[in-house]
């Protein structure tokens, strides 16, 4: 049975809470936006955006609700929602925050001398804040007094014998399928081959593919499924050898002017040395993105073929 609520839980619901909330009301203002009449120079795919913003925004308040009342309830599958949630909140703001520093801000005319750095300082403070809170979130809540509150089962079992790993990049599959990809469509994202560069519909229909295999195999690995497994090893492959062949092979810097070419107008930065070098340190970034869930996906190959009857009994791992 579950014993005493711990105070950093109930702080941790009520945060969850605050943060839906704020969710919420950005999802109405885009909701909102969306209605208003389209300005004379808006392009076509920003209504789109912000429809799909909005479900999201929404979708992840809905989950952060759902979460603060079962970490009220001290139920089990809570705190694992939380870890989920923790990880991913960690891997993102980190990303967002070493992209930020890396990557130049575009020139802004009539702006007072330093404000965009002071800009650039205080997104990638606020980004650090955001991966530390995640970072203590996934300590705290792997403590032996925190799990033991949530009853003994959540001492040392995943829901279903699922390892946090495995659930981590499972949701990572789902968002980046089902938001990630969506969104290079409605943008007509240049796509990227083996070093070839594809435009308009033949890159269109390039995501829209990667996003139900990411889709496919995110609810694959949730179910602990064998091929799903093995398929998630090699896409992650595919992707770890596409972008080292791109940085890699000669040409790059020609190839990534290319790449910024077929930008949309809007998106499109200048091909300077400094924007070139903050696109290779993302693209590394990527390969690191590729590896690490692979290296997972191999250490924890057990669960994918543990008997029904002994998963719940299974050690955790993360």
């Amino acid at each position: 049975m579950p014993g005493s609520r711990p105070t950093g839980v109930t702080l941790a619901a009520v945060l969850a809470i605050a943060g839906s909330v704020v969710l919420i009301l950005f999802g109405a203002l885009m909701a909102v936006t969306t209605q208003l009449p389209p300005q004379p120079d808006a392009r076509s795919f920003v209504k789109p955006i912000l429809f799909v913003l909005c479900i999201v925004m929404l979708g992840f308040a809905a989950w952060g609700i759902s979460t603060a009342i079962g970490l009220f309830r001290l139920q089990s599958w809570s705190r694992w929602s939380m870890l989920t949630f923790a990880s991913l909140l960690t891997c993102f703001c980190s990303v967002a925050a070493l992209s930020t520093a890396l990557i130049p801000f575009p020139p802004t005319p009539g702006a007072p001398a330093g404000l965009m750095a002071a800009v650039k300082l205080g997104l990638i403070v606020f980004y650090l804040v955001l991966a530390l809170l995640g970072g203590f979130w996934l300590f705290y809540f792997n403590r032996a007094v925190v799990r033991e509150s949530f009853g003994t089962e959540a001492a040392v079992a995943g829901p279903g014998g699922r390892p946090l790993s495995v659930s981590i990049i499972a949701w990572l599959l789902l968002i980046g399928g089902g938001v990630g990809c969506v969104v290079c469509v409605l943008l007509s994202f240049p796509a990227v081959i083996l070093t070839l560069t594809f435009q308009g519909w033949p890159a269109r229909i390039y995501y829209l593919g990667f996003g139900v295999i990411e889709v496919w195999l995110g609810i694959g690995l949730l179910g602990l499924k064998p091929l799903s497994r093995i398929l998630t090893i090699v896409f992650f492959t595919f992707g770890l050898v596409n972008a080292l062949l791109y940085i890699v092979l000669p040409g790059f810097q020609e190839r990534m002017r290319d790449s910024l070419a077929a930008l949309p107008p809007s998106l499109r930065q200048a091909s300077q040395p400094s924007a070139l070098s903050g696109t290779a340190a993302g693209m590394i970034a990527g390969v690191l993105a590729c590896a690490i869930p692979i290296a997972f996906l191999i250490r924890n190959r057990e669960a994918f073929f543990r008997e029904p009857s002994n998963s719940s009994s299974a050690s955790e791992q993360s």
